[in-house]
């Protein structure tokens, strides 16, 4: 009696598994008791670098794919599933660890992605799943890409072999330039001749911006994309006017990322946003040159920055222009209309204000 007891226990023990691992696979989550945007965490970001970049090897793998083994950077070996893993930084954070990101790489289940200092997960189709979609999908005549240049920049996807793994890996990649992204590739660490990149288009519009277009009755433009529509719903929203086409190159000159149908004060934003201090600091001299002369001179702007340490660490520069630097988005320059100042138009009554004056009268 005894015995059928421990045999019973046994199968519906086995029979619970099955239908763990069952639900597993079917889930839309890459770990089925995570919400994938656990991934975008510092800590997370952190584990799935380590996946990439340490010495950790793929033992084994069960027949579904649930689960596997992974054998550590310290040689020790661990038991890892789609929700768990038996190693001590699982133990104490309950949340994934390096296993088991490598072992959903490793097993096909998904792909890290790395854009610069970010990574990002992708969950992959499994075979049946690709199955059901090549048998419900028609073929289609191959269609020319419509790629979209009301951008400054590109996307571009592609694969490369790590240097410190000599794995390939997946790429998806923001640059100005194809050679820039090989270039940015290089340096973060890619063998060269391995990398292979091709150009993809942005997102498209999302229902809920076209809805809000339409609903205020703002032309869509026909080749706009997600981020696009972003710039032009607060160019609506602000009133802004349209952007000075002098500064719009000169932020694509110093690699801001923007839409051309960004509007005066999301340009400025844009730029402010993407400066360091020392930056900041030379732009702010441009602007106050533009506002008191009547136009850009962008050519000082590096002699500008070389005077930065001299005027970041006086304190009574900094005590005005400090006002700047708490909120990311308060800079718009010094926007004017003949016999009036423009609603957002930053202050001349400042130390800064006199200070950057007498700066570019010398």
């Amino acid at each position: 009696m005894g015995a059928i007891i421990v045999i019973a226990i046994i199968i519906i023990f086995l029979i619970y598994n099955q239908n763990l691992a069952t639900s597993a696979l079917k889930s839309d989550r890459i770990f089925v008791k995570f919400e994938d945007s656990i991934h975008n965490d510092s800590e997370q970001q952190i584990r799935m670098q380590r996946a990439l970049q340490e010495d950790l090897r793929f033992k084994k793998i069960t027949e579904n794919k649930y689960g596997g083994t992974i054998i550590g950077s310290s040689g020790k070996t661990y038991s890892v599933s789609l929700r768990h893993c038996t190693c001590p930084d699982y133990h104490k954070r309950q949340k994934p660890c390096k296993h088991m990101y490598r072992f959903v790489l490793d097993s096909g289940r998904a792909n890290i992605i790395q854009a610069g200092d970010k990574y990002t997960i992708q969950k992959q189709e499994s075979d049946t799943q690709k199955a059901e979609t090549k048998n419900n999908t028609s073929p289609k005549p191959e269609q020319h890409i419509n790629f979209n240049d009301n951008m400054n920049y590109m996307l571009f996807d592609g694969e490369g072999v790590y240097e410190k793994t000599k794995r390939k890996r997946n790429i998806h990649i923001e640059a100005f330039s194809e050679q820039e992204a090989i270039d940015e590739l290089i340096a973060s660490g890619y063998i060269q001749n391995t990398i292979t990149l091709h150009r993809v288009p942005f997102d498209s519009p999302s229902e809920a911006q076209l809805s809000a277009m339409k609903k205020h009755h703002n032309k869509i433009p026909k080749k706009a994309c997600m981020n696009d529509i972003s710039f032009l719903i607060s160019k609506y929203m602000h009133d802004e006017r349209e952007s000075d086409k002098e500064l719009m190159s000169f932020a694509t000159d110093k690699k801001v990322k923007l839409s051309y149908y960004a509007g005066e004060k999301s340009l400025y934003r844009c730029i402010w946003n993407k400066f360091s201090i020392e930056e900041k600091f030379a732009f702010y001299l441009l602007c106050v040159e533009k506002d008191r002369k009547g136009k850009w001179d962008f050519g000082k702007f590096d002699s500008y920055k070389t005077l930065a340490s001299d005027y970041v660490n006086d304190k009574k520069f900094m005590n005005s222009f400090k006002q700047y630097l708490r909120n990311e988005d308060e800079f718009w320059g010094f926007i004017k209309e003949p016999g009036i100042e423009y609603g957002y138009s930053a202050s001349r009554n400042t130390n800064c204000y006199k200070i950057a004056r007498e700066i570019i009268s010398d």
